[in-house]
């Protein structure tokens, strides 16, 4: 058997596919899928900012781009059980893009009368431990008559149980009296996720069976057939330069989708919508995450592929994007639409100002101020710089602060106003103390550099559980002689309903697995998160990040352009929007060399806000909040 070395588009075919996973409420509970696939326990998203959603792919990959031909799938859950799932494919339509759709066809025949015209292809999964195959073929019939609707695909799942396998074989023996079908053995995976592994079939009949029946298809009555104008049309070419029609189940099913190192295309050619409303790149673990569908207009698209780092591609939709081996050249690339950037917020910002102050018993002592008071210096601070609704404070707590009663101290600290990011990894050792954090901050960022920190991270954690409103992030480093004990642990918080954490430097085998699991590369680092919607504000998202702008007009974020932070010349508003409390309770405009003290906080009324921006001349923006300064290009 020759290797595979490029999967290629091949004419008529789709240019951009958007598979979407509506949401996870489904009618069926079926052994092999996750359960949180099925048990509905996130809402539905908003029908409005899903419109808003489609416009800007309509403005990067039509307008921008130049495809012509682009199709959204969607999967569940069970999308048809959502209320809004008509209108949505609606205005879909109305833009002149094309659906697609999975589903397990438990809706009444007549569900499709308006709508069946919308899709390329509608696929119906037979899952036999649920489906009523009667009802199945029933709706089956309505669409394989209906001459405004391509004829469904069948997905049966090949149950190892003999009972359920042998209702899968006489569900595909009666579609075959229909004139028009196709149907595909779908081969089960075990421990479904990035780390799917295909069960093994007890029998070799059985597994003949399913190579035998990977695909079949049957088209008698063409006057009853509705062919799509674009279609799923890929070759793959092998080692010897020939060029054979992409089957994607066949290569699954023959172990030939390691396609790791090579250039692929996800993100161009695809883009996977989770049902908590991420975006993500693709579906497998080489995908990554360009924001939430919720705050859509702060997504980039990307323009070039990525370099693969998944074992095996067990997912059809990801194994169909053009990639190539890295001694092969790609069949096409894009003119980059990045732009250059030119300014760093904008009227859109989640902030207009912000505060850093940091807190030490040296602090007020020197000073000789009670922690309340200097609460009170800081409340009248925030009133003089504009208001606590558009300031954002960090309040860093230096870790040797020695709080003789934490849950007191971090109730009185709460009483800042606007919004507040703490960061501490001084949180003492009591359930009060954790509580009190949970409720008093919107953002708590922890740095936890020990096993013992750690372990009380599991706790803090455990309060932030019903906090909806307010929002945690870890940053752990293990302790190399407590690796075993921290992945205990790591796995513990895994099970809670929130959490978000990233990992830096892990020598461990088993973290360097969850890392790749999750998204990441070796020892980059990464975030993982189940949170509900009302964690993902624009607040939270751009404590650490700010709007940026490209001379092309395009819109994204500081972070995301992963800029060298090299604003020399610039016009930087530091003085205007960004303000630091020093120990000595001066006010300066920055922390780097071009900082000024520009009034104390003993007496705020006498702060000197600037009116207009300074001119960097540093080399580099080393501070994180600084970086995120309102800034610009200078005109010509």
């Amino acid at each position: 058997m020759n290797d595979i070395i490029k999967i290629s588009k091949g004419p008529n075919t789709y240019d951009l596919h958007v598979m979407w996973s509506i949401h996870n409420k489904c009618n069926y509970s079926c052994s092999y899928c996750p359960e949180t696939l099925h048990n509905g326990d996130w809402q539905w998203l908003n029908l409005e900012r899903l419109k808003g959603f489609i416009d800007k792919v309509e403005n990067h990959y039509v307008k921008i781009l130049g495809f012509k031909n682009i199709l959204f799938s969607f999967t569940g859950g069970e999308p048809t059980l959502w209320k809004d799932f008509k209108a949505f494919v609606k205005y879909i339509d109305q833009k002149g893009f094309r659906c697609g759709l999975t589903t397990n066809a438990s809706v009444a025949p007549h569900f499709w009368n308006d709508i069946a015209h919308i899709f390329d292809y509608i696929a119906f999964s037979f899952h036999p431990e649920r489906a009523d195959s009667e009802k199945f073929l029933e709706t089956f019939k309505s669409l394989h008559d209906n001459p405004n609707s391509v004829t469904p695909s069948v997905r049966v799942m090949m149950h190892k149980d003999d009972v359920f396998w042998k209702k899968s074989e006489r569900l595909i023996n009666q579609l075959k009296s229909f004139k028009n079908w196709s149907y595909e053995c779908v081969h089960i995976l075990d421990e479904y996720g990035t780390d799917s592994t295909k069960i093994d079939y007890d029998s070799d009949k059985k597994t003949n069976y399913l190579l035998e029946n990977s695909f079949n298809e049957q088209f008698l009555d063409p006057d009853m057939i509705k062919l799509p104008n674009i279609g799923f049309n890929y070759n793959y070419t092998t080692s010897d330069n020939s060029s054979h029609k992409l089957n994607e189940n066949e290569l699954i099913n023959n172990n030939q989708v390691n396609f790791e190192n090579w250039n692929c295309f996800i993100g161009v050619e695809s883009l996977f919508i989770h049902f908590s409303g991420d975006v993500k790149t693709a579906g497998c673990g080489a995908g990554k995450t360009l924001g939430n569908i919720l705050f859509f207009e702060k997504i980039r698209f990307p323009t070039k592929p990525i370099v693969c780092n998944q074992k095996a591609c067990l997912c059809p939709t990801d194994v169909r994007i053009t990639k190539s081996a890295l001694n092969q050249g790609l069949d096409y690339k894009l003119n980059s639409s990045d732009g250059t950037l030119v300014s760093v917020g904008s009227n859109e910002s989640a902030f207009k100002n912000r505060l850093f102050i940091n807190l030490s018993p040296q602090i007020l002592l020197d000073n000789n101020l009670t922690l309340n008071e200097y609460v009170e210096l800081t409340n009248e601070l925030i009133k003089k710089i504009g208001g606590k609704d558009s300031l954002c404070t960090y309040i860093e707590i230096d870790s040797d602060f020695n709080i003789d009663k934490f849950d007191t101290f971090y109730k009185t600290l709460s009483n800042i106003q606007g919004f507040k990011v703490l960061l501490t990894n001084n949180f003492g050792d009591s359930i009060h103390n954790y509580e009190a954090i949970a409720h008093g901050f919107d953002l708590v960022v922890a740095n936890i550099n020990s096993f013992n920190l750690l372990v009380k991270s599991q706790t803090l954690i455990e309060a932030f559980q019903p906090e909806i409103e307010h929002k945690l992030f870890l940053e752990i480093t293990i302790e190399e002689e407590k690796e075993i004990f921290s992945i205990k642990i790591i796995e513990k918080i895994k099970k809670m309903d929130y959490y978000e954490f990233s990992i830096a430097e892990n020598p461990h085998p088993f973290i360097q697995s969850l890392i790749v699991k999750n998204g990441g590369h070796h020892f980059a680092g990464f975030k993982h998160q189940i949170q509900t919607i009302s964690r993902s504000s624009l607040k939270h998202k751009f404590a650490f990040d700010e709007v940026a702008i490209m001379d092309n007009s395009r819109l994204s974020t500081l972070r995301t352009e992963n800029t060298s932070y090299r604003f020399s010349s610039w016009q930087c508003s530091i003085g205007q929007n960004f303000f630091r409390v020093k120990d000595n309770l001066d006010i300066l405009t920055s922390n780097c060399p071009q900082s000024e003290v520009i009034g104390r906080l003993r007496d705020p009324s006498d702060l000197k806000i600037g009116t207009r921006p300074i001119i960097c001349n540093q080399k580099t923006c080393e501070n994180a909040i600084e970086q995120i300064t309102p800034k610009r290009v200078p005109a010509n």
